[in-house]
């Protein structure tokens, strides 16, 4: 609500865009979300602002290989995308604690260098204005100017891992090292001049070979198979180790193949490496969390004109394994 007021503001101090809400109500969390959703259909109501609600069926449009909350957000962005005109702003109101727990876990994860920084101010028509303000700084604003709000209740749940970190790891280490959002924030930046210093010309051509990788250093040319597979698929960057394993086949001239999604994979032979597309293979996960959901008697619907492409990922932790996890040490703890 405080990126909505806020926006309000500039509009009324002369910003030459119209004002806009979307609204994705996604019934993973049932009579809680619908709470959301009549929230913020009040709110829009009452300063004036136009409102779009999509309402989504999860059963009707599986995640494929993808967890749960990178399902959600892979369709919302794409709900978005449709939803604006030539010279649209897209606004989200990420703050700098949701990029330095982004950065912290993609480090955790074994990132390469393009990878750590994970949002941008503004790219490709989405802005985030507060990408530079602490959680903290929109709370008092949002204090201040006495603006409601609810709380996702799924934010507190530690069986995500986004919020063991932002519960629990991040606060420890701020409370040893005063100031580490920041320097992890400084670090990530260095990274991403790094990575654009580095890359230098675009890879033509749907091939990479081990001559365009000579006499380069491991990190250089592990950034130039990380731009060159992101020039020719959607989704998630690999992470270091399987960035490593191409980068050691392509130049051993090894023959290796290694899946990127549910229908793309790398194929490296002769010193060569390409992508390769096939038909999408269905995910035997989304099926246990889809009988889950019909069990549950989980309904809603979703306009007949949308539709949405599943994405690309790779993506090892996902919203049931971590479930799993978690459901296996709290057996653990109670023997």
């Amino acid at each position: 609500m405080v990126l909505m007021h806020t926006l309000k503001t500039l509009c009324g101090e002369g910003l030459t865009q119209k004002l806009g809400v979307l609204h994705v109500n996604y019934r993973l969390r049932m009579e809680e979300a619908d709470l959301d959703e009549e929230f913020v259909t009040q709110q829009c109501a009452a300063s004036d602002v136009t409102l779009k609600v999509l309402r989504v069926d999860p059963t009707e449009h599986p995640p494929g290989l993808k967890g749960v909350q990178e399902w959600a957000r892979d369709l919302r962005y794409r709900w978005f995308a449709s939803q604006v005109e030539a010279g649209d702003l897209i606004a989200l109101a990420h703050h700098a604690d949701d990029l330095a727990e982004t950065i912290l876990m993609r480090i955790a994860r074994g990132a390469h260098l393009g990878q750590i920084w994970g949002m941008e101010e503004l790219k490709e028509g989405i802005w985030r204005p507060f990408l530079q303000l602490s959680r903290a700084t929109i709370e008092q604003e949002a204090e201040r100017q006495k603006i409601p709000h609810r709380c996702d209740s799924s934010n507190d749940k530690l069986n995500y891992s986004r919020n063991r970190v932002r519960h629990i790891i991040l606060p420890e280490l701020e409370a040893m090292y005063p100031g580490v959002r920041r320097s992890l924030l400084d670090l990530a930046a260095d990274a991403r001049a790094f990575v654009r210093y580095s890359e230098g010309t675009q890879i033509e051509g749907g091939v990479l070979n081990a001559v365009q990788l000579a006499n380069l250093s491991p990190a250089v040319a592990r950034q130039k198979v990380a731009a060159f597979l992101s020039g020719q698929r959607e989704g998630r960057q690999l992470a270091r180790r399987s960035l490593n394993l191409l980068l050691l086949a392509l130049r051993q001239e090894q023959d290796m193949t290694l899946d990127l999604s549910t229908r793309d994979r790398a194929v490296v032979k002769a010193g060569t490496l390409r992508i390769e597309r096939s038909e999408e293979r269905s995910s035997a996960r989304w099926q246990q969390y889809r009988r889950v959901l019909v069990d549950s008697t989980v309904r809603s619907w979703l306009p007949r004109s949308a539709t949405f492409e599943r994405l690309d990922l790779l993506e090892e932790q996902t919203w049931l394994v971590d479930n799993e996890k978690t459901r296996s040490r709290s057996a653990d703890n109670s023997c």
